[in-house]
């Protein structure tokens, strides 16, 4: 079976803003071609402490988390539009999660799939946002004042 190119290894953008990802099992292969010790060191990033399940699973529970915010914080239910309070949340999370200098040097880029993204930060994100879609749908958060604040006291 033969597995088409873009599948494998993907290019995003151009000239300094390039971006390539590649599949894992692929990934895997590579380092394993290069040496025993960055094979292990790929093995032990992407598969023991599992960065990229914690990922995926942080940006699903962030989109959950919009989805509970339209439904569930007061004042702001069945709003036409709450992307800007999506995008504070965002701010305010990865301001919890990440240096102010780190926040600097990915300026220009998604700073969830950066260098700083350690599968511990990721598995952090997860857990803030898991907490704070509980407590909108128990009708613990009063406004959207009060979800900020608690931001800050994760």
């Amino acid at each position: 079976m033969k597995i088409p190119k873009d599948k494998v290894v993907k290019v995003t953008g151009r000239g300094r803003n390039a971006r390539t990802y590649a599949q894992l099992h692929f990934l895997i292969y590579c380092a394993e071609q290069i040496s025993p010790e960055f094979h292990f060191d790929v093995i032990d990033v992407f598969i023991d402490n599992h960065i990229l399940q914690n990922r995926d699973d942080g940006g699903e529970h962030f989109k959950e988390l919009n989805r509970v915010i339209d439904l569930y914080l007061p004042e702001r239910e069945n709003k036409s539009s709450n992307v800007s309070v999506y995008i504070q949340c965002a701010k305010l999370l990865k301001s919890k999660i990440f240096t102010i200098q780190e926040i600097a040097k990915c300026d220009d880029c998604n700073i969830w799939n950066s260098k700083f993204a350690t599968s511990s930060r990721l598995k952090i994100r997860d857990e803030y946002e898991n907490k704070l879609i509980s407590f909108l749908e128990m009708g613990l958060i009063r406004d959207y004042e009060h979800l900020k604040e608690l931001i800050g006291k994760l």
